[in-house]
């Protein structure tokens, strides 16, 4: 997988999980697990109380640490307590059919599915899980029980969906008919996609026991029956569409027309880059083959048919299981040993099977049973891109298997990504806004992976509409999207709101991408011209309210004249300045009144005010 770290300067909606950890705890078994958050080691548990024949689910956060897990009738938290409302679910310890999903776009909601043994009456059965119940220890919602199916084969396939967000859940209706139930942020859709193809799973002599296996990268959906004793041993190949959930293309991989009375393939996992499938026998010892699934037609596939490992010990081959250090395990029924195929991506006897790969025993005694977590590991592909501005051309890496790539820019150009590159591309956008690039791999098979981005402008310039104001005008800038605005005057960051002043600003408008700067003059304008007079006055000469004159406020005269008349209506002061003052000897005495008339002119137009002055004593 090529993995390349960038500065990551980008608006992305998408929910690529590449670097989670959601799967890194795995419990299985009678008391048995394995912890996969050390890199370099694997971490052997006796810590839980799991006790399963066959199918087993558990989940982490997205940094390793154990949320919950489950056998299909029982669900413990993360101190290995029974959840209050967890016991007694509609599934089976012996049902190889339970699986636990992060519902998207919620946080700390989980669905769990459950499948009843052998296509018992419960059938297929989904359940909710909220973190934040029981204080934080989660709890199953009780009234969240639904009943999809009344029968279905023990098998359950967790499969994103091509938007990086939702999730595929595929199962077998036993006959020739496959059911992709869709789950998004709305919950578990009810009416699923239906695919009429491939042999019927069921049969009379095990029930409806399979596996299912998944390759993101290929787009290819593996299943097979567990057993049957009338049919050649063998696997159906398919191809899935992680668009539309649509499953087309059977073929019907046979093990060389071997029959066996009550035996037959039990494991099933596809190696990560999608090139092999790895099925194991179900007899003792439990026999691991290699076929070469990138080969053409059915019979080149079933001649590419390698064994790569026997297990010794153990009664019975259980579950291959591709698990988060890249490696496939193999479980045997009380085997001291998980075996593991340490290199799967290589071909033949180079895939590196390790018959005692993991000590899983204490003493004599072996918590291994048949089954190994049915979990959905991180999609493994993602993009980096290290620039989204318009100015840059964008590096774009692809994080994913050895593969050659389609890429769709999203604008109208598209490119090949080779992996012999490092799946490595430029482009250089021509004009900004969203964008969805699309990964179609390989080239040729049609799966999809998208990405959205945003290609970003440097800002605008950002001007205020108005250049003259009033004093008491607060004036606001709004920001672009994603962007920031700051306001200096005489060098020194101001707040808003900016009022005017004799003294321009610079407007900087700033994002990831870069700034704009302006410089603007806000100036101060006379706005509702106000004046003020006393209607009465003293004259006894204390200082105090003994002078008759005007206040203005906003006020700029074109022309201006006032008369001050006595009782009489005689003018007895006037003036052209709006600044005077009467002179306190003009003033009458105590008891008296004076009348006045003010005319003025501001930007041509005319106004005029009269009024009463009292004498106070």
């Amino acid at each position: 997988m090529k993995l390349c770290i960038l500065s990551l300067l980008m608006y992305a909606t998408c929910c690529a999980v590449l670097a989670q950890k959601t799967s890194n705890i795995w419990y299985m078994g009678e008391k048995s697990g394995l912890d996969f958050n050390n890199p370099d080691s694997v971490i052997v548990l006796h810590d839980d109380n799991m006790i399963a024949q066959s199918g087993c689910t558990s989940m982490c956060d997205s940094s390793g640490k154990l949320l919950f897990y489950s056998n299909g009738v029982l669900v413990y938290n993360k101190n290995h307590k029974l959840m209050p409302n967890g016991v007694t679910l509609a599934g089976s310890s012996e049902s190889f059919g339970v699986l636990a999903v992060k519902k998207p776009g919620s946080t700390g909601k989980y669905m769990l599915l459950t499948t009843d043994n052998d296509g018992g009456k419960n059938g297929l059965t989904a359940y909710e899980i909220d973190m934040s119940l029981d204080y934080g220890r989660g709890d199953v919602i009780k009234e969240s029980k639904k009943k999809l199916l009344s029968f279905c084969c023990e098998m359950l396939e967790p499969i994103q969906h091509s938007n990086g967000r939702d999730i595929w859940i595929v199962t077998h209706t036993g006959k020739d008919t496959f059911l992709s139930y869709l789950l998004t942020e709305n919950g578990l859709s009810e009416q699923p996609v239906i695919s009429k193809i491939g042999d019927s799973i069921f049969n009379s002599l095990r029930g409806a026991e399979g596996s299912i296996a998944y390759n993101p990268v290929t787009g290819k959906l593996a299943a097979h029956i567990l057993s049957t004793n009338r049919l050649p041993l063998a696997f159906m190949l398919m191809n899935f569409n992680n668009s539309t959930g649509v499953i087309s293309g059977l073929q019907i991989i046979r093990m060389d027309n071997q029959t066996f009375s009550n035996n037959g393939l039990h494991g099933l996992e596809f190696s990560p880059n999608g090139k092999f499938v790895y099925v194991a026998e179900e007899p003792h010892p439990g026999t691991v083959y290699q076929f070469d699934v990138s080969r053409w037609p059915e019979k080149e596939i079933q001649s590419s048919r390698v064994e790569v490992g026997r297990g010794y010990g153990g009664i019975s081959g259980g579950d291959l299981r591709l698990a988060p250090n890249g490696k496939i395990y193999f479980s045997r029924y009380r085997h001291r040993y998980l075996a593991s195929i340490e290199h799967p991506n290589q071909p033949g006897t180079e895939c590196g099977y390790n018959d005692t790969a993991i000590f899983m025993g204490v003493n004599n005694w072996s918590g291994l049973k048949l089954g190994l977590p049915n979990q959905l590991l991180p999609y493994p592909l993602d993009l980096e891109v290290n620039s989204t501005c318009l100015k840059d051309t964008a590096r774009i890496v692809v994080q994913g298997p050895d593969y050659d790539f389609m890429i769709n820019y999203g604008d109208g150009n598209t490119d090949t990504l080779s992996a012999n590159s490092g799946n490595l591309v430029y482009h250089k956008y021509s004009s900004a806004g969203d964008y969805t690039i699309t990964l179609t791999y390989p080239k040729t098979a049609g799966q999809t992976f998208s990405k959205n981005i945003k290609i970003t402008a440097p800002p605008r310039p950002l001007r205020f509409d108005d250049t003259i104001v009033c004093p008491e005008t607060e004036l606001y800038l709004i920001p672009e999207e994603n962007a920031e605005v700051f306001i200096t005057r005489n060098s020194e960051l101001i707040n808003f709101p900016v009022q005017c002043s004799d003294t321009a600003v610079e407007i900087i408008h700033k994002n990831t991408c870069g700034e704009t700067h302006s410089t603007q003059f806000i100036g101060c304008k006379n706005c509702d011209c106000k004046l003020y007079i006393m209607n009465a006055v003293s004259n006894n000469y204390d200082g105090r309210n003994d002078l008759i004159r005007l206040t203005t406020q906003y006020c700029e005269f074109d022309k201006f004249s006032f008369r001050l008349y006595n009782r009489l209506g005689n003018i007895i002061f006037e003036s052209d300045d709006v600044h005077f003052e009467v002179p306190d000897n003009l003033i009458p005495v105590f008891g008296d009144y004076l009348m006045y008339n003010m005319e003025w002119v501001i930007q041509g137009e005319q106004n005029q005010k009269s009024g009463i002055i009292y004498i106070l004593h």
